[in-house]
């Protein structure tokens, strides 16, 4: 990727949270009450192969949140951080299937999921949820302990060698776009 993509990856992923957030704050002190939710990913946790910046991001939404929190919270104002796997019908996961011509896994979870988490999030005031079928919260756990877990267990179930038949498939589109 280009610098500028990775900053408009940087943008999109962690800048407009951090803006938004520091934009709905002050009403929310002022009422002594809020809740924010903010959408990170397990893309850093599990080292997904070619997405270092976008991991970055995810990541530093999560520790964004974990200080909003900290910081406001006796104030009446909470924040939650939701920790997304793969989701299917939604989003990058979909995305990548869709460029692919992959099938869904039993490691996706449906898009209904999120909502129900956001709704969890701020009716019992959660920090953090992962959204992944199976045990999600562990393999975080376990990653955060044995980081090269991640990388060996993305070249086991292929995950390497499918984003690079993803990347020269947008590579072609894109010199094929530049051509026309």
């Amino acid at each position: 990727m280009t610098i500028e993509e990775n900053l408009r990856t940087l943008q999109l992923n962690l800048i407009a949270p951090l803006a938004l957030s520091h934009a709905a704050l002050p009403g929310m002190l002022h009422r002594g009450r809020g809740h924010i939710i903010n959408v990170s990913a397990m893309a850093g946790r599990v080292s997904f192969p070619y997405t270092e910046v976008y991991a970055a991001a995810k990541d530093g939404l999560i520790g964004f949140t974990r200080v909003l929190r900290a910081d406001y919270h006796a104030r009446g104002v909470s924040a939650s951080v939701l920790i997304l796997g793969a989701i299917r019908g939604a989003g990058q996961g979909q995305r990548m299937l869709d460029e692919s011509g992959m099938k869904a896994s039993g490691f996706m979870a449906p898009a209904q999921s999120v909502a129900r988490a956001v709704i969890k999030a701020v009716t019992k005031d959660k920090p953090e949820l992962v959204i992944q079928p199976g045990p999600g919260r562990l393999l975080r756990a376990v990653l955060d302990y044995f980081p090269a877990l991640g990388p060996a267990l993305n070249r086991a179930a292929g995950a390497t060698t499918t984003m690079q038949k993803i990347i020269r498939m947008r590579e072609s589109r894109t010199d094929t776009a530049r051509a026309a």
